[in-house]
């Protein structure tokens, strides 16, 4: 008997697992200035130095419709091999877009990267008159690798070192839409 209730427990939390895996969110899409054509989105980067850090700007817009109302961003701050935080970031709305804006130190430029995400749901309206965003499985993911939004020479000004873009080309200018519109 004690040997048909073990198989079942294992059945049960095989199936719960296999349950909770359908319903996880896709990995990350690892995205660079080769692939943004393919996009539903305009993501427009702008840098700067500014008291020793890089400031970057990322701008998204849809191509098609509007944005969703749950669109966290984080940046992930990684030094050689490791990270060293994950930093939720604030965001700006105006006119149909949004906009993130975070500094950094010429260090990590080189493996920190920006995530972008796109949360299903739905907004709803409390009884108070506010309105509260409900998330429901399923995220797209967008992860951007800084090196390829911030110009070489500024890093290597501030740090002595070159950073090695991905894709071998120079990255897209500051202030310049990455997706080629």
């Amino acid at each position: 008997m004690r040997t048909v209730s073990a198989v079942v427990r294992v059945a049960i939390l095989l199936l719960t697992a296999l349950l909770v895996r359908a319903h996880a969110s896709p990995p990350p899409m690892d995205v660079g200035p080769s692939n943004f054509d393919t996009l539903p989105y305009t993501f427009v980067f702008t840098s700067a130095e500014r008291d020793g850090l890089i400031q970057l700007g990322v701008t998204v817009s849809p191509k098609k419709g509007s944005l969703s109302p749950g669109l966290p961003a984080r940046v992930h701050l990684i030094k050689e091999t490791t990270e060293v935080a994950t930093i939720p970031l604030e965001e700006t709305r105006e006119g149909g877009k949004v906009t993130y804006w975070f500094r950094i130190a010429p260090a990590f430029v080189a493996k920190s990267r920006f995530d972008f995400h796109i949360l299903s749901g739905r907004e709803e309206r409390m009884p108070n008159g506010a309105t509260r965003f409900i998330a429901i499985p399923g995220t797209l993911q967008y992860q951007f690798y800084i090196r390829d939004y911030v110009p070489s020479k500024t890093v290597a000004k501030r740090t002595g070192a070159s950073v090695e873009h991905r894709d071998g080309k120079t990255n897209v200018p500051a202030g310049k839409s990455a997706a080629g519109t």
